[in-house]
Parts: C-alpha cells; structure tokens; sequence
C-alpha cells in the first residue's frame, strides 16, 4: 500500500468518529463520513450507494443481478438528480456502462479502484458517463471503493473531482481501501437503516427479540430462558440497540413494517 502514517492516523480518527454515533444517527453519520472523505482525500464530492442482489440472477445480465436500491450524495443538485435517474433506468433496461459493470463483476469482496483500473481509456471515452454524464456535472475523475457487508448486499462509496484537478492516486485508492476495511460496522448499519438487510443477531438474541414481540415481562423472559434477569436485560439493550430503537413500542412498530427483512443474517 502507498500510504504514511498521517494517511492511517486520518482513517483511524474516522472510525472512531463514526463510532460515536448512536444508530439512531445513521443518516448524520454518513453525511459526517462522506464530509471526512472529501477532506482526506482532497475531492468535491462524494456518495453512498446500497446495493442489493436479486437471486436467481436474471441471464445475460450485465451487473449479475446487483442494483442499486438507496443512494445519498454530499452535495446534490437537480442536474445530479436527474441523470442518476436516467442512469437507473437505463440498468433497468439492462443498458449498463462498461465501469458500472466492471464494479459490480467484481462483487464479493471489500474493494477500491481508480478509474483507469476498471475501463480502459479509448472504452471509458465512448461510454454514456464519460461523454455525457460526467461533463454535465463537472466531474473529471472518479473513484469508487465497496464494502462486501453481505452475500446479497454492498455499500459503496465513490469520490469526485473537477476539472483541473488531479486524477485520483494510488495512494488515495489505497487510503479508501484501507478506510473500507476497517469500517463494516458503519456500511452494515447504513444498508439496515435503508433496510436492505436486517441485524445481525446471535441465536440467543434472536431468542430474546420473539419473546419481546408478546406481552411477557423481561422477568419472564429470562425464566423462559432459563436466564438471571441481568443477564436478560443485558441481551434486551443489545437487540433495542442494533435495531435501533428504544423500547419495546418503537420495537413493535418497527417489526409491523419489516418482520421478513429482520430476520436476515
């Protein structure tokens, strides 16, 4: 990796900031990330995106069965808005640019690219982000980095720069990477906050949340359980937490709306 100790210093200080934040504060902590990003990494803009993938994959799919199903950018504007709009139609239609696609063929695994990597340069100068997109927003590189939080779902981010600025390096993909890696809580709990995957709970947890969605009181729970009441408590504040809400109300009213998601790993 081409990176100094400054470079991990400003990741590691990320990490524990984003850490800060409650899960009730998902949305402040990716506009916090997105904002640290753009600092770190000397760009102009940055974005989020969630993906899922639809099983069985649909053939001759060019993105493998991958859709982008949330996305959030730090700076947005109506002209942003509207080709990414046109820009989800057309993979709708399974009309994909060659450096969507190279991104999403290599799913699976926590990743950053620069540009150069994914799309040759005589391809990317023929393709529908670098003749039109690209040029209506100003934008004169781009890099794009995922986390692989689950078998079904990715949380991507990529940062901007414009013109006259510096193509992204080696050393900033190498930044965003290093970034990625260490950051799987935060894109886990962004994907469960758009609810595109459900809590990853233990066996014992998962106990505890069927027993708090009936009328029984945490005392009886635990000797359903054969638990102490401390340890019960302790097991009710973890599932409240990663779900996040405060009580058992918030917990019913959250389960009405996504009982099936919540159960996923």
């Amino acid at each position: 990796m081409y990176l100094r100790d400054r470079d991990l210093q400003a990741v590691a200080r990320l990490w524990h900031e984003l850490a800060e934040f409650p899960a009730a504060r998902a949305d402040a902590a990716r506009e916090h990330c997105l904002t640290a990003l753009v600092q770190i990494l000397g760009a102009t803009n940055a974005f989020w995106v969630g993906t899922t993938r639809t099983v069985p994959v649909v053939a001759d799919d060019p993105l493998h069965g991958w859709r982008p199903r949330a996305d959030q950018t730090l700076h947005r504007d109506e002209a942003r808005d509207r080709l990414i709009r046109q820009l989800l139609r057309q993979m709708e239609r399974q009309v994909v640019d060659p450096h969507t696609a190279a991104i999403a063929a290599r799913a699976g695994t926590t990743r950053a690219f620069l540009r150069p990597e994914l799309v040759p340069d005589d391809e990317w100068r023929q393709s529908w982000l670098a003749s039109e997109m690209f040029p209506t927003l100003g934008i004169s590189d781009r890099m794009v980095g995922a986390n692989a939080v689950h078998p079904s779902a990715e949380s991507y981010i990529g940062l901007d720069r414009g013109p006259g600025d510096k193509p992204f390096s080696r050393r900033e993909r190498d930044l965003l990477y290093a970034f990625l890696l260490g950051s799987s809580p935060f894109h886990r709990e962004q994907l469960q906050v758009h609810r595109l995957i459900g809590p990853s709970l233990t066996p014992r947890e998962r106990e505890v949340l069927h027993l708090l969605l009936t009328d029984l009181t945490e005392r009886q729970i635990a000797d359903r359980l054969g638990l102490t009441p401390r340890t019960t408590h302790q097991y009710v504040v973890s599932v409240l937490k990663k779900l996040g809400v405060s009580g058992r109300i918030g917990l019913m009213a959250l389960w009405l709306r996504r009982a099936p998601a919540s159960e996923q790993g």
